[in-house]
């Protein structure tokens, strides 16, 4: 497990692309120029998810055995908590993986890692890291998908697209938790490492704390709420709304 003294640092050097949060592609700039994504719309979250029920709640684990853990989600018909944590995974390497944000640099600045890689899983508490499958992690490519059946079907989405390796949460263990991966040498970010694990997850998400934190909306440079109009696609001077 890792422990370091971390130092001030700015997320916006590190934020190279626009985020694309429960949605399946992934934006380039504001020109409307989309590549398709590795994660399908069914295995995302929505961004109120990713703040309400996740980073606010600091919902970072699931535990079968725990009847509070075992609320159904009204649609997946399985424990809102465990899809939602797959979900979370999936979203926290999408952000990494496809929209650029730029958590090496920030866990080499401010915690002095010296890391090439980084990655989260869904992991047993008590299991042994070293022994999870790091061909994807060698090979430079992110992370199995967590995915779910449709419960009207019992098949995956048929909006996956392509052959990206998958894991059915059905599959997992009864208990586990998000666990942030360093390296070929599998050194662990885990939730009872709290300062590391709450500052990276931070970082990682910043756009949507803002988003939802000081009146819900997007914000300026300086924190104020961009006005919009659903009906133009724009905000007010400052071009296309990045939420339409």
């Amino acid at each position: 497990m890792i422990t370091s003294e971390k130092s001030g640092i700015s997320h916006s050097s590190f934020l190279k692309k626009e985020l694309s949060c429960g949605m399946p592609w992934n934006g380039n700039g504001y020109d409307k120029k989309f590549t398709v994504s590795l994660y399908c719309k069914d295995e995302l979250p929505t961004w109120a998810e990713l703040y309400n029920d996740f980073w606010m709640k600091k919902t970072f684990n699931y535990d079968s055995k725990n009847i509070e853990h075992q609320t159904l989600d009204q649609y997946w018909k399985i424990p809102y908590r465990k899809i939602l944590l797959a979900q979370i995974c999936n979203q926290l390497n999408k952000m990494i993986f496809e929209d650029d944000v730029d958590v090496i640099s920030f866990l080499n600045t401010t915690f002095k890692l010296g890391c090439t890689d980084f990655r989260y899983l869904l992991m047993k508490k008590d299991s042994d890291i070293t022994g999870i499958d790091k061909t994807l992690m060698f090979a430079g490519l992110p992370p199995q998908v967590y995915t779910c059946k449709i419960p009207s079907t019992g098949n995956h989405s048929i909006f996956i697209t392509n052959k990206h390796p998958r894991i059915d949460i059905d599959d997992l263990d009864d208990q586990f938790q998000l666990v942030g991966i360093v390296d070929n040498d599998l050194r662990s970010i885990k939730p009872d490492n709290k300062d590391i694990f709450m500052s990276t997850i931070e970082f990682i998400i910043l756009e949507a704390i803002k988003y939802f934190e000081d009146g819900i909306g997007w914000k300026d440079g300086e924190g104020n709420i961009i006005p919009s109009d659903p009906l133009t696609n724009r905000c007010a001077g400052v071009g296309i709304d990045p939420a339409l």
